[in-house]
């Protein structure tokens, strides 16, 4: 995502270890990447950290889909500074098209 200090960045890994049923595919990931903004009197920073998530993606054509995922964001808020958006679960959820 775009953050106040510019994009964000992730990398990771998607598994698929259940079969897919019918236009559903469940699966397991994991991702490092940007996970905070931090806000100082220096201005804004970014911090990395790992993630890992379990969800699915909806076929809705061949080449259109939509994908859902609960993440648990691995991250320890730095000393002195105050966590705002609260809690470690997060929702992603994604459109994603073929070309």
């Amino acid at each position: 995502g775009i953050g106040v200090d510019g994009p964000g960045w992730a990398a990771g890994l998607r598994l698929y270890p259940l079969k897919k049923a019918g236009k559903i595919s469940p699966r397991l990931s994991v991702y490092y990447g940007t996970v905070a903004v931090l806000k100082d009197s220096n201005g804004y920073n970014m911090d990395t950290g790992a993630a890992y998530g379990v969800g699915f993606d909806y076929k809705l054509s061949n080449n259109r889909g939509i994908d859902f995922e609960l993440l648990y964001v691995d991250y320890e808020t730095p000393e002195g500074y105050v966590e705002k958006d609260g809690g470690d679960i997060k929702l992603s959820v994604g459109y994603g098209f073929v070309f």
